[in-house]
């Protein structure tokens, strides 16, 4: 049987530094043996596998300024899977606002609440029009919008951070966005949309699929939150059939009846007595 070859150094380096177990000293003896580049994938690899005792000694080996190379790919890879250890590592020996700070965008979407701390201090939050801001905010990873409010810009692209939290249901983050967003033109531009499907497909056929109407959804989570004055003008234009598909402004406005009621009421109960 012919005997396997041998494993070069640049494939026992990324080995090594794939495997948990691997040994810093052996890391360090193979790395000295390698090329800059195999040292660099190398650095990826226990990067993307959060072997922070890997990167300690492959960053000391690699010159500085190296693992800025590739657009600061171990970085991102260390984001990518959530290993705050390794990016708190990395960072002073990368670039976070590469390509417009995306391994902040990508912390935000995946909701790595330590990572986004650790890259809040060097990054750009409001790279993308606030892109950070929005992606944690669709994907309803609330303590990381709280975090991100701060630094960013929850109006950028009219409020649009807001818009997809609506449209997705999520409660939570809309009560955290409402306060700095301008929440009546966001709730305005979603009613709109409801009430346009509501003309051009009728009101059975927007019934029929509420549950994947993110309009609907939108308007109902953002009721809550709206000024009288507005909602009382909201409800007193929109067709009655339409507000069944709308429990928030149809509870809304059998509240304001009822307030109606009892005011006109009490107006007129002066002038009874006045008659007897």
């Amino acid at each position: 049987m012919e005997n396997a070859a041998p494993m070069r150094d640049g494939e026992a380096l990324l080995e090594a530094a794939s495997r948990a177990d691997g040994r810093p000293g052996t890391v360090r003896l193979l790395a000295s043996r390698c090329t800059k580049y195999e040292r660099d994938r190398a650095l990826i690899k226990a990067a993307q596998n959060g072997h922070l005792a890997a990167v300690r000694e492959l960053i000391q080996l690699i010159r500085a300024g190296d693992p800025k190379d590739n657009a600061s790919e171990a970085l991102y890879w260390a984001v990518h899977y959530g290993h705050s250890d390794v990016v708190h590592e990395l960072i002073s020996v990368s670039d976070p606002k590469n390509n417009n700070s995306l391994a902040l965008r990508r912390a935000a979407s995946g909701g790595y609440l330590n990572v986004v701390r650790e890259l809040v201090p060097v990054s750009d939050p409001k790279a993308n029009d606030s892109e950070a801001l929005r992606l944690a905010a669709l994907c309803n990873h609330l303590d990381v919008v709280k975090v991100l409010i701060p630094v960013s810009d929850p109006r950028a692209e009219e409020s649009r951070a807001l818009r997809v939290a609506a449209r997705d249901g999520n409660a939570d983050v809309v009560r955290e966005l409402v306060p700095v967003s301008d929440t009546a033109r966001v709730f305005q531009g979603e009613l709109e949309k409801v009430v346009r499907a509501v003309r051009e497909e009728g009101i059975e056929e927007v019934e029929r699929q509420k549950v994947d109407f993110p309009s609907l959804r939108a308007v109902n989570a953002l009721t809550p939150h709206m000024g009288e004055n507005l909602l009382e003008q909201t409800v007193r234009d929109l067709p009655e059939d339409l507000l069944k598909l709308l429990p928030h402004l149809a509870a809304w406005r059998e509240r304001m009846l009822v307030r109606e009621a009892i005011e006109s009421y009490a107006l007129a109960t002066p002038r009874r007595r006045r008659s007897l």
